[in-house]
This record gives C-alpha cells, structure tokens and sequence, in this order.
C-alpha cells in the first residue's frame, strides 16, 4: 500500500516534504482537525475534536508543552502546498507518541498519512534524543507496517463504590 503510494507518487509527478512546524502551529492545527473531521463523516464514525471542551483542554495543552517541546505538528504537502497529511505528535521522555494524524483525501491513493509516517520514524532514526515511536491507543493493521514488535495494553478502571452516579448508571444498564 505504502510502496504504491510513493510509485504512483512518481508516475503523477508530485514531490512532497514532511516538516515538523517549528513555528506557532495553530492555524495548522485548524487544518488537521477538519481534515479529521472529513475522514470521520466519510466513516460514518463520530469525530471526537468536535467536542469544544476537548479541543480547549487540547489548545491549553499544547499551549504548555510547545513550551517545553513536549507536543509537534508535522506537516505533509506538495509542491504546489496543497496538504496532504498532518500527525500530532507527543514527545515525552525520549518517546514520541503518535496521538493524532489525519488526512486530505482527494490525495488517499497516495497513502498520505502512512508516507507521513514513515517520514517521522525515519526523522526518530536520525534523532538522538527520541528512542522509540509509541502508536498509542488502538488497533490498526498499518500500524503493523511499521512496529517490529507489539505490547498488550490493558484497560483499568478505578469506581468510587459510594458514588450514586454509578450505581444509577450501573442499574440503568441492566434495566436496558
């Protein structure tokens, strides 16, 4: 998928650049999540940046941690500038989770997002300070093109035993 993304890359003549924005990244950030928000109404599946309160508590996030150079925005596009991907990228501790990516689709044959990809664990190779790329959450079969190895993750959730909100919640869902 990927190597037939990058042939037919070169068979229409586009050339792209994969960038980490080094400057303010907020009207970029606006990008990506309407690229997200396309891809998600294509899926039929909810877009989860549409909540406001999540897209404030991200803003106020990243706000910090661009301070430290704990969040990055990396950016795919042409040579015309038209975008084509974006990941949003967590650095913590020497690891770079992959948190967010998204996508232009007028360009999907090309495998935008996974092109991106491959150019930000190739930026990890090269890059001291970053000894390995988490993928977070999730399964996803391209996830498996570029891991060479996987770890299990377990949810654990901690219930408050005399919250009345959970026991209503709990008795609701045996009731339906």
């Amino acid at each position: 998928d990927l190597e037939k993304g990058i042939r037919r890359m070169a068979a229409d003549e586009y050339y792209v650049s994969a960038v980490k924005i080094e400057q303010d990244f907020a009207s970029y950030l606006e990008e990506h999540y309407q690229l997200y928000a396309i891809r998600r109404d294509s899926k039929d599946q909810p877009d989860s940046m549409e909540d406001e309160k999540k897209r404030k508590f991200l803003a106020e996030i990243i706000k910090k941690y661009k301070k430290t150079d704990n969040v990055e925005l990396w950016r795919l596009y042409d040579q015309n500038n038209d975008t084509w991907a974006y990941q949003l990228n967590w650095v913590y501790d020497g690891i770079r989770y992959l948190y967010s990516h998204s996508f232009n689709e007028d360009f999907s044959r090309y495998s935008p997002g996974k092109y991106l990809l491959m150019k930000i664990i190739e930026d990890s190779f090269h890059d001291p300070d970053i000894i390995e790329c988490n993928f977070m959450r999730g399964e996803s079969n391209y996830k498996a093109i570029f891991a060479d190895q996987t770890m299990d993750y377990i949810y654990i959730s901690l219930e408050n035993p005399r919250s009345i909100r959970l026991k209503l919640t709990k008795l609701a869902s045996k009731i339906t």
